[in-house]
């Protein structure tokens, strides 16, 4: 982890296999945006913001891009709902 002027930045390093090492790096940007390489085969970013409503209940706003093509479309029209 290291701190920034915006926030912190989050390094995860993890092993898919057959010796292979993936950093992960996500940007949390204060005080509720996190940016992160995306679901886009690496040519995108995603960010999440969490938007507090009250003391129990946050809406959380999903953005994805991809520089190099169009979004697949199970990832342009996910739309999904959790509860905590």
């Amino acid at each position: 982890m290291h701190c920034c002027r915006f926030g912190l930045r989050i390094y995860t390093i993890r092993k898919p296999g057959d010796g292979q090492q993936y950093l992960r790096v996500t940007n949390f940007i204060l005080p509720n945006l996190a940016a992160f390489n995306g679901s886009t085969s690496g040519e995108g970013y995603s960010a999440h913001w969490h938007v507090p409503i009250d003391d129990q209940f946050a809406l959380e706003v999903c953005l994805s891009l991809s520089r190099e093509r169009p979004l697949a479309d199970e990832l342009r029209t996910r739309i999904g709902r959790t509860e905590r």
